[in-house]
């Protein structure tokens, strides 16, 4: 295998860094002018070996607000071992240590106390005048619990201070997402912050569980899954150098690997569509969807075929239990607007969702919502109102690739008052551009 010259010297350079000592003490790192991430990384005090038993194992850990920092060194031996596989004491060991010095990274994976994974990363971020504040994340599991740190630090004066997060960041909520998922409880949501970043300055806080402490437990069931709601998303703050703080919280997904490149199609909705309250049992896993994704576009109904517009997935094509079709409908509000349709034994659920292209998000939006007197005639609406007085109906939908509307029609399957007064006719449905609306023709109701 040949090697590009280039990558050739980044790797010498590389393992020379892996493989000469450095032997500089504490006062002649703290002397450097122009200091390095690594030069930072080995000054700061708050990243520690601790043992809180003789003869226990070891952890990576910060260090609490009553230890006593010995800012001239006294773990700064510990701070080099960290940067090369290794074992640095009994128990603590350094599975990858990842020195990007270009870019102002450093990311240290292993295991401590003998079996419990943590990741550490450091970095530092710029004001508009050049100086820098350092940073860290740290992450680490243990019995029953997740811990999740962030540091940034002032080192205007030469000491290491904790820098409050209300003076770096705007405040961290579900707010932004809200669009997306609407409200819910959030009693057992923490947002954390996400791995430091290798490349730019913007950092992510993702939606998750406060304590693993609970899981299962009814009492929280209903705060558990408006957690599952947020899930997929991440809220993406960008790095203001003039203001030195972050700026306002935007929604994003957190796996931004199916973001579609270009023009949408169908199938590419269905990776990244939200799974709706009405069909959690269907297989809508991302392993699941990827491949009725590509699948569909690898077929007969490829982009080169013309047949973007529309895609259609059953769960169990021979029994028919659930399934998903999406439509291109057109556009709203500047926006490409998808309808979805998702099914689960015979219960029926319409969404429609702008999409938009900059994030890869789903929108749900409110454009169809049918009355009972949408589906009788004359007197008979009347009558039906008093029969369903929520004025909320069941209904069943379909969506066919040949078709540009949307059939829906009250769902006398499962309703036997539906059986017993038959609705007068079926919806057609046909979005229209121009007004921002579903045009509505009528067909004659049959059983």
């Amino acid at each position: 295998m040949k090697i590009h010259p280039f990558v050739f010297i980044f790797l010498l350079g590389a393992l020379a860094f892996a493989q000469t000592p450095d032997n500089r003490g504490y006062d002649q790192i703290a002397a450097v002018p122009n200091k390095t991430v690594v030069d930072y990384f080995l000054l700061c005090p708050d990243i520690v070996l601790k043992t809180y038993d003789p003869g226990t194992p070891a952890e990576l850990a910060l260090a609490r607000v009553d230890d006593k920092l010995d800012t001239k060194g006294a773990d700064l031996d510990f701070r080099k071992s960290l940067l090369a596989k290794g074992a640095p004491a009994r128990g603590l060991v350094v599975s990858s240590a990842l020195v990007d010095q270009k870019n102002a990274y450093i990311k240290i994976e292993g295991t401590h106390q003998g079996r419990w994974k943590f990741s550490l990363v450091f970095v530092y971020f710029e004001r508009a005048d050049k100086t820098r504040i350092p940073a860290l994340s740290y992450h680490y599991t243990g019995m029953e619990e997740i811990e999740d740190y962030h540091l940034f630090f002032d080192i205007s004066d030469g000491s290491w201070k904790a820098i409050p997060d209300e003076r770096l960041f705007p405040p961290i909520s579900e707010k932004p997402l809200l669009p997306y998922v609407g409200e819910g409880d959030t009693s057992t949501t923490a947002w954390i912050l996400e791995d430091l970043p290798r490349y730019g300055t913007t950092v992510r806080f993702l939606p998750r569980r406060q304590s693993l402490e609970g899981q299962g437990d009814p009492k929280l069931a209903t705060a558990d899954d408006y957690l599952q709601k947020l899930a997929p998303y991440a809220l993406e703050c960008a790095w203001d150098k003039t203001q030195a703080r972050f700026a306002e919280p935007k929604p994003a997904l957190a796996d931004k690997s199916d973001v579609p490149q270009g023009k949408a199609t169908a199938a590419d909705i269905f990776a990244i569509l939200p799974i709706s309250g009405d069909a959690d049992s269907l297989s809508l896993d991302l392993k699941t969807r990827r491949a009725a994704r590509d699948a569909w576009k690898s077929s007969a109904h490829d982009t080169k075929s013309g047949a973007t517009a529309f895609f259609s997935w059953t769960e169990d094509p021979d029994e028919g239990k659930g399934g998903v079709t999406i439509k291109l409908l057109g556009q709203f509000k500047g926006f490409p607007l998808f309808a979805a349709v998702d099914w689960e034994e015979e219960i029926y659920n319409l969404r429609t969702l702008i999409y938009h292209a900059d994030t890869g998000l789903l929108e749900p939006v409110s454009l169809f919502r049918p009355s009972v007197k949408d589906f009788y005639k004359g007197s008979r609406a009347k009558e039906a109102s008093k029969m369903w007085p929520q004025n909320d109906p069941s209904c069943l939908f379909d969506m066919e690739e040949g078709s540009d509307s949307i059939g829906a029609q009250l769902d006398a399957y499962h309703d036997e008052s539906v059986r017993e007064y038959p609705p007068d006719v079926t919806l057609s449905l046909r979005w229209d551009d121009a007004s921002a609306s579903f045009l509505q023709s009528e067909q004659k109701f049959t059983m």
